[in-house]
């Protein structure tokens, strides 16, 4: 919550009595000086507004103990793998949902370090022209070598004047990851309940909204899919499919146009084809990205975070309470009976090891644990 500065206040009123007195007086032969003066008074108004109008959700220092976060969520080597008894032990402590409580205190030390991280702000997450310049070198991530996209007036068109979440502030968050944990799991209403809802890799939601939820704003589309499912959109038939699929959702389809330098071309591509007014595209920002892998990198996280491990991260910093579904990425659970899991809930897909989800997993139930966010496992009460 942002605290108004009394003196301040004070100030800016004062200077918007002497404008208007300043009008009043020469409204009818205003003479050059005058006017000089009139300018330089409101230019420093509106500075002055920006201190003391609150725009969504600034930083504050904490009052806790700021190296709680980062001498408590460290990985240690043993952890890259997991025993069937520490997974066990997992699972029963995080079923029992009531037994954790959100610790706002420990949620606000953590967004705090985070922001210690460049560009780690949400304000950085969508690419816009408040945030990117003509010009501008941009790195690739995750291409092989120093690779680089110069801003081009192209891109510059198609993005938006500023970052859609600037200054945004949400009391509850859900992030939904796709494990087949999800299935049966009746968390649909669950999920519903929140203000902001992220949504992982165009995951599909209206025949699996009992469990998954129906309610979505921000939805992460993997270059990928436009390959895989689209044929880079080869033919008349793959575009139409594209239209027809992101018609189906709402809010913001997020892009990394800018992770790989294979894809830029390709994710250009679907801008253009875009055509729903449902949904919005919008291109990440690597350099949002790239500040919380540095993040994790110095908690021990040794590979770049999954899609689901970064929007979580994200939502930190955006909401008061953060709830994850669907995040657990193992292969089976054992309560209340020992049973497989498939690794999507709306697909059969073999097990796959891109990203260290299990230590991602493990930051994440150190974190629940700590009252910072919640992980929901089992399943919902109707």
């Amino acid at each position: 919550m942002l605290t108004l500065n009394p003196i301040l206040v004070v100030v800016v009123v004062f200077v918007k009595i002497i404008i208007v007195g300043i009008l009043i007086r020469y409204k009818k032969k205003p003479k050059p000086v005058n006017v000089a003066i009139a300018i330089l008074v409101i230019v420093v108004v509106y500075q002055l507004h920006g201190f003391i109008t609150p725009n969504g959700y600034q930083l504050q220092i904490p009052s806790g103990d700021i190296k709680w976060m980062t001498n408590d969520l460290r990985l240690e080597n043993t952890y890259s793998n997991i025993s069937e008894d520490r997974l066990q032990t997992l699972e029963r402590s995080l079923l029992c949902q009531s037994c954790r409580i959100f610790n706002q205190e420990h949620r606000k030390i953590f967004r705090y370090q985070l922001r210690q991280e460049v560009n780690s702000s949400a304000d950085m997450l969508v690419m816009a022209k408040n945030n990117v310049h003509i010009n501008e070198s941009i790195q690739y991530y995750l291409a092989k070598g120093q690779k680089f996209f110069v801003v081009n007036k192209k891109l510059l068109n198609v993005l938006p004047d500023r970052s859609p979440l600037v200054g945004k502030h949400f009391k509850r968050c859900s992030v939904i990851g796709n494990s087949g944990i999800l299935q049966d799991s009746k968390c649909g209403s669950e999920i519903d309940k929140s203000d902001y809802v992220f949504r992982c890799n165009m995951a599909p939601v209206k025949q699996f909204g009992n469990d998954a939820g129906y309610r979505m704003h921000f939805t992460t589309m993997n270059p990928s899919l436009l390959k895989n499912r689209y044929n880079t959109f080869d033919r008349q038939q793959n575009i139409s499919d594209f239209r027809e699929d992101t018609s189906k959702y709402k809010g913001l389809i997020w892009i990394p146009a800018f992770g790989d330098n294979y894809w830029t071309k390709t994710v250009f591509r679907a801008f253009h084809h875009h055509r729903t007014s449902n949904s919005k595209l919008v291109f990440g920002h690597p350099e949002h990205f790239k500040a919380i892998w540095r993040f994790w990198a110095k908690q021990g996280l040794q590979t770049w975070p999954s899609t689901g491990f970064y929007l979580a991260t994200t939502a930190l910093d955006l909401c008061d309470e953060v709830h994850l579904f669907g995040f657990w990425p193992f292969n089976k659970q054992y309560y209340p009976e020992t049973h497989d899991v498939q690794y999507h809930y709306y697909e059969h897909l073999p097990w796959a090891k891109k990203h260290n989800m299990t230590s991602e997993f493990q930051l994440l139930w150190q974190m629940h644990m700590n009252g910072v966010l919640k992980l929901h496992i089992g399943k919902c009460q109707q």
